[in-house]
């Protein structure tokens, strides 16, 4: 299903957005080096049910960045722009689900912005710093970020993703070894990877989130963890953190990305948890 496109301007980036479907907002936020494209196979059957709207988030893909040197990227800068799309687009609170870094985005929104969101469902949100070994990560992190500097793009990428648990074709599969429509997102992924390594990692990686917000809006909080990534490092956070506040936690069909690779066994499971909340608030 092919949505209509547009462009919001907001602060220091102009926005590219697509609304599919009719019905309540779903707002779906994609992980740093992707775009709003992560999610085409899952796209069509929620707008079935949804009103679902994209974007790509700034800097990534076509949201370009209106500012020079832009330095580091601020989580709540991500979180601000979500709102914008939101306000733009719906007069009601929708449903977010964000996924590792737009999962970070939605548990920012939902702490500063609770009345102006229905439901988060933060899907393995790299938030390392709740972890009990979180300055083991931060080094890890700081070493990826040093070898970008230091070595350029790729060595950094393949640090980043053996030590992440993406797996080794994923970090080498050429965008023409692809099908057609993966491989142009997979290109435009490609050429996001150095503002993410350079920009967005370490502001991502060290959120600190705030547990007395999150705690207070936990009936509207849900973690979610892929079944086949549950043993990787993504997904530790929301196994860790969510107990802490009472939180709703749910495995989904696949791994990091299961919208991806398990697109169809995703999609029942996302729209069982939506029609659950949706009965009950």
């Amino acid at each position: 299903m092919v949505g209509t496109t547009g462009f919001l301007d907001v602060p220091g980036a102009r926005l590219r957005y697509e609304v599919r479907g009719d019905g309540p907002p779903l707002v779906l936020l994609h992980g740093n080096t992707g775009d709003g494209d992560v999610f085409q196979f899952v796209a069509a059957p929620l707008a079935q049910r949804y009103t679902v709207i994209t974007y790509d988030a700034r800097g990534n893909s076509r949201s370009a960045l209106t500012v020079n040197n832009p330095g580091p990227q601020p989580v709540r800068e991500r979180a601000d722009d979500a709102l914008a799309i939101i306000d733009a687009l719906t007069d009601e609170p929708p449903f977010v689900f964000g996924n590792s870094g737009g999962a970070i985005t939605a548990l920012d929104l939902l702490s500063r912005y609770p009345d102006r969101v229905r439901l988060v469902i933060a899907h393995e949100p790299p938030m390392f710093t709740v972890l009990p070994a979180a300055a083991d990560h931060a080094a890890f992190f700081a070493d990826v970020h040093a070898t970008f500097l230091r070595e350029g793009t790729d060595a950094a990428f393949q640090k980043f993703g053996a030590g992440i648990g993406i797996p080794a074709q994923n970090r080498s599969a050429e965008p023409t070894q692809l099908p057609p429509a993966i491989g142009e997102m997979r290109a435009r992924m490609h050429a996001n990877l150095p503002f993410f390594l350079g920009n967005e990692m370490l502001d991502v990686v060290g959120y600190q989130p705030d547990v007395p917000a999150l705690a207070k809006s936990a009936d509207r909080l849900i973690f979610g963890i892929g079944a086949d990534s549950r043993a990787f490092r993504p997904a530790l956070p929301a196994l860790e953190f969510a107990p802490t506040i009472n939180a709703e936690l749910v495995e989904f069909p696949g791994d990091h990305a299961g919208y991806l690779g398990s697109a169809e066994p995703f999609v029942t499971t996302l729209l069982n948890v939506l029609a659950a909340r949706s009965i009950t608030q």
